[in-house]
């Protein structure tokens, strides 16, 4: 098929940039004195993964773990990656529970908790329509679209991050459907709502979505928007993406480059980034604010009027920045995720 190419690089590009950055909150307004951050001390195996709280390191102990997502609740610590064997694991508070049904690299890429129950999501098989996992258990969503296209084409299915508000369960991910080109399969940008798929329109062709954020009946989504060229009816990547999000299905275009997150604080919107020439920034409401060059970002959040972005220098170096103040966390990793403690408030 001629758009195998596109279909390969499409998948490993939604992992690539969302594999990172998967700590979607539902919020309205925030106000916690603790920023948590997730990544991995050393390069080279044996890696040392680690989260940070208020830039104190706490070394977990398993050496084959990559992880990908932190979620706090209360007193607890949720961290979800995958370790060294391809096996999609999750720890609370340094306890290990493994998840089964994933493929394609066994990877959980999204993590959230809500009362008590700790929603997953990644990449898993897409003949097991499995979308995200509670406390554990897998849930079946629709992958389907129309009544005889089952809108993928690749074997797997990609849900990105997850996000809760009051009984609503969202995921954001990418189908590869052949219903929105005229019969040519593209790799979609989508959402569900509790298990019921969500097009969000002729916008979502050739994007990746990359962060959830839910403020009341409100639903933001940052993605990227693949720069394609037609070569004699080839379509190829040519890295001219857009950092974009939608709010509430309609999009709105950041500049060229890719995001990493999303975060809602009362009215405002948040957006975190990486610019196409390599150099970290965030959007609020749909300003740039510069942070670093040769540097990426993996995920924003805001407590009060403290804005916080964790990222990487020289893509070794495990930073954040407070309100544009950088902080190195250390000096040969690299970090992957980041939350607040505490709950929302309005």
């Amino acid at each position: 098929m001629r758009f195998s190419c596109l279909i390969n690089l499409s998948l490993f590009s939604i992992f690539l940039f969302v594999s990172c950055t998967k700590d979607s909150q539902s919020n309205q307004s925030w106000n916690s004195s603790d920023v948590y951050i997730v990544g991995q001390q050393n390069i080279n195996f044996p890696t040392k993964a680690t989260y940070w709280k208020n830039g104190s390191p706490v070394v977990l102990t398993d050496s084959n773990l990559v992880p990908q997502s932190i979620a706090v609740s209360g007193s607890d610590i949720y961290i979800g990656g995958w370790d060294r064997g391809a096996i999609s694991v999750y720890y609370k508070n340094n306890i290990r529970n493994v998840l089964s049904g994933m493929i394609f690299p066994n990877a959980i890429l999204g993590l959230t908790v809500s009362d008590g129950n700790v929603y997953l999501t990644g990449v898993s098989d897409s003949s097991a329509n499995v979308a995200y996992w509670k406390n554990g258990i897998p849930v079946t969503i629709n992958w389907h679209l129309g009544t005889i296209n089952k809108a993928y084409s690749s074997g797997t299915a990609i849900a990105s991050a997850i996000a809760v508000s009051g009984t609503d369960v969202y995921a954001i991910g990418q189908i590869d459907d052949t219903i929105l080109n005229f019969g040519s399969v593209v790799p979609v940008a989508t959402y569900w709502k509790n298990g019921e798929i969500n097009l969000l329109g002729t916008s979502a062709v050739y994007a990746l979505p990359t962060g959830i954020a839910v403020s009341g009946s409100n639903v933001y989504i940052s993605g990227n928007k693949m720069g394609v060229l037609d070569i004699g009816g080839i379509f190829v990547l040519n890295g001219a993406d857009t950092a974009m999000y939608w709010a509430n299905g309609v999009p709105i275009t950041l500049g060229t480059g890719h995001t990493s997150s999303i975060f809602i604080s009362g009215n405002d919107v948040y957006v975190s980034g990486t610019t196409i020439d390599g150099s970290a920034i965030y959007w609020k409401n749909g300003n740039p604010v510069l942070l670093a060059t040769n540097a990426n970002t993996k995920g924003i959040v805001v407590s009060g009027n403290d804005v916080y972005v964790a990222g990487n220098l020289w893509y070794h170096y495990g930073v954040y920045w407070k309100n544009g103040v950088v902080d190195t966390l250390c000096t040969n990793g690299s970090v992957s995720g980041i939350a607040l403690g505490n709950l929302p408030f309005k």
